[in-house]
């Protein structure tokens, strides 16, 4: 690692310091960084990501990269990536694939995860490549679902709901054993990945397959209402918001798909509205926007 990454490791280890004035010192020279080049702090932060042992730093790092990397609202493409060079491209997308793969720790695999599925957003809009993320979906979902194999397995599914929409021709081909996938996910898999078999569903659903394969996944509704009742009854918040806004983006796009599961969801639906032990409000204005 060379020493501008050195320096801005010692930055981000600096923001973790209890000493006031210490801490403003740094984050004001984050600042300075993030505004100077943002694409050689992008990249520096990922090399960051590969080599530190500081399990709070690489979380900055991660966190910080997302934030740069990220396609504003309203836009199709990042300008920092858009304008940088290939070579830098290339080793940002090494970087970040490679800590993706050799990361064991939950929480950080999924941040690393964001800025995978944020990039590749840019990624696709330059008519650019990268394989080795749909190459990574595809061995996932090759794993037998064992406890070792289920952060790994966790990590394909949620990259995949979010790069489909920009890999969509790519990726179609694999239909069929992403469904035999999200079928065992949903009969033996834990709660987080069948929420994100949800979330990668309901994507997956959002108007990018054809009549025939979206036909393919009529099946697997009844799971997805499952998944939001355990989240549901074990008092999930997160899991079941996510898995709600979700159901919710699928009955916009394809209320055609609800139709055969429509009194298990007013069921399902109607608990959710009914409860009132729910302390955010705007869970049971979505439980209502998918029935109406």
């Amino acid at each position: 690692m060379n020493s501008e990454c050195q320096l801005i490791e010692q930055v981000l280890k600096g923001l973790m310091t209890p000493n006031n004035e210490e801490r403003r010192k740094n984050e004001s020279q984050l600042m300075e960084l993030m505004q100077k080049n943002k694409i050689g702090l992008v990249l520096c932060l990922t090399q960051i990501l590969n080599s530190t042992s500081d399990p709070s730093c690489a979380l900055y790092a991660a966190v910080i990269a997302r934030k740069l990397i990220q396609v504003p609202e309203g836009e199709s493409c990042n300008s920092s990536w858009k304008s940088a060079p290939e070579d830098i491209k290339e080793q940002i997308k090494t970087n970040l694939m490679n800590v993706l793969i050799k990361c064991n720790d939950k929480n950080l695999k999924k941040k690393i995860g964001n800025i995978v599925g944020n990039l590749y957003e840019s990624v696709s809009f330059n008519k650019e490549k990268w394989e080795t993320v749909l190459q990574y979906i595809a061995d996932g979902f090759k794993l037998p679902l064992t406890p070792e194999n289920a952060i790994n397995i966790d990590s394909a599914v949620f990259i995949l709901s979010k790069v489909f929409p920009y890999a969509t021709e790519e990726l179609t081909p694999g239909i069929d054993v992403f469904i035999d996938g999200f079928k065992k996910y949903f009969k033996e898999g834990s709660l987080e990945i069948q929420t994100n078999s949800v979330e990668a569903i309901c994507e997956i659903l959002g108007g990018y397959l054809s009549k025939e394969n979206t036909k393919k996944f009529k099946d697997l509704i009844f799971n997805i209402l499952q998944t939001i009742l355990r989240c549901f009854e074990s008092s999930d918040i997160d899991n079941l918001k996510l898995t709600l806004f979700a159901l919710s983006d699928l009955a916009q796009v394809q209320p055609a798909m609800l139709k055969k599961n429509f009194q298990d969801i007013m069921i399902l639906m109607g608990k959710i509205i009914e409860n009132k032990k729910l302390d955010d409000d705007a869970l049971r204005g979505v439980a209502f926007e998918v029935i109406v």
